[in-house]
């Protein structure tokens, strides 16, 4: 639970950065730009900019729910959210140079952030039905859950304290992706996809998780569960 929940915390916290250091890049002077008989700061952006911003995160997580609610269900947990985890650590380290570039590379980062919070409530689900006996259910979902507003407090209070520091904006993106790999090669290292894959799980454990569980539970299914029937 500690450990899906600390990269669950991950992925959310990486495409929340911005949300702080909007405040802190636009008085960054190494944005100055000449623009004719005129000088911007790129990183100061306009309210419509900064609304593609936070929009691209919600496009790149509506158009990747399905594909990877798919993955999960064909491959397993594991190496769908292994692979998410990278991208959206990928991007965290990648967004203050993107930045740089512009607002177009800028919002391809935003998007892949997106396309990797996708993995988190479908991350949760697979992992209590397959990982957790019935009777906890309630207690792991109202646990993991509780990773929205984790990551929000801890991301807001992180950045707001490196904004202020010498260390600049750019350090909070460098920092969360640092700890977006090391809670990705964790996750592949610990979870498996079910405690009959585990290592560290014994028989008696495995009959606890499965106890009052029907076979579609238990099972591992590799084609999506229901049918389209088509009348003529």
């Amino acid at each position: 639970m500690v450990v899906v929940f600390l990269c669950l915390t991950s992925i959310a916290s990486n495409y929340i950065i911005l949300n702080f250091t909007f405040i802190c890049m636009k008085d960054d002077p190494s944005g100055l730009r000449d623009r004719g008989n005129t000088t911007v700061n790129i990183f100061d952006y306009s309210q419509s900019e900064r609304s593609a911003l936070i929009w691209a995160v919600g496009v790149g997580t509506t158009l990747g729910t399905f594909p990877i609610n798919h993955l999960m269900i064909k491959s397993g947990a594991r190496w769908v959210c292994f692979g998410c985890a990278l991208i959206s650590a990928i991007a965290s380290l990648l967004s203050p140079f993107l930045a740089s570039l512009g607002l177009w590379p800028f919002l391809f980062a935003r998007f892949l952030q997106g396309i990797a919070y996708a993995a988190d409530f479908a991350a949760i689900g697979a992992v209590v039905v397959r990982w957790v006996p019935c009777t906890e259910y309630a207690i792991f979902l109202s646990v993991l859950t509780a990773f929205t507003p984790i990551s929000s407090f801890a991301t807001n209070s992180l950045t707001g304290f490196l904004c202020e520091s010498s260390l600049g904006w750019r350090s909070s993106f460098y920092i969360h992706a640092a700890f977006g790999f090391i809670m990705a090669v964790v996750w592949l290292l610990l979870f498996s996809d079910g405690p009959e894959k585990s290592r560290f799980t014994n028989q008696k454990e495995i009959e606890l998780i499965h106890r009052n569980k029907s076979s579609t539970e238990i099972e591992e299914h590799k084609e999506v569960p229901y049918k389209v029937k088509v009348k003529n």
